[in-house]
């Protein structure tokens, strides 16, 4: 069962923001699904470790993505955006680093379905609403 749910992800005013979110959210779910899988005693290690780098730079692109959005159009709240934006980056490059060094498959698996889950709903309803709905009055 997926972790998210496209109904689960509130939509914002720029389809190229929901259309990085829906990529994102495929990608938590393969996580999720291959955690389930080494739950279950699948070896695995390798493809989570793949899919954790992949999760990584999808995020980078995709908040490197934001910041230009947010500089073109002279987004008044972009500091705030912007450090949570390196705040959760952080987090996730420590936890694969972590993964990487140890294997703790719980501490993966709690991170995806309660820091990650929250923290994604929380940022969409809140800063990528704001900035969407700014920058798409500005077009």
């Amino acid at each position: 069962m997926p972790l998210l749910q496209k109904e689960d992800l509130m939509l914002v005013d720029l389809d190229e923001m929901n259309t990085v979110h829906f990529e994102e959210l495929d990608i938590v779910n393969n996580i999720y699904d291959l955690i389930e899988k080494k739950e279950s005693g699948e070896d695995n290690d390798e493809e989570i470790i793949i899919a954790l780098d992949g999760f990584v730079s999808h995020t980078e692109g995709h908040f490197a993505n934001e910041q230009r959005l947010m500089d073109k159009y002279m987004f008044p709240a972009t500091h705030c955006h912007q450090a949570e934006h390196d705040s959760a980056l952080a987090d996730i490059k420590m936890l694969v680093s972590q993964y990487k060094e140890n294997r703790d498959i719980v501490k993966l698996k709690l991170f995806f379905k309660e820091e990650l889950v929250s923290w994604l709903g929380n940022h969409i309803a809140t800063m990528d609403m704001v900035t969407a709905s700014f920058i798409s009055q500005q077009g």
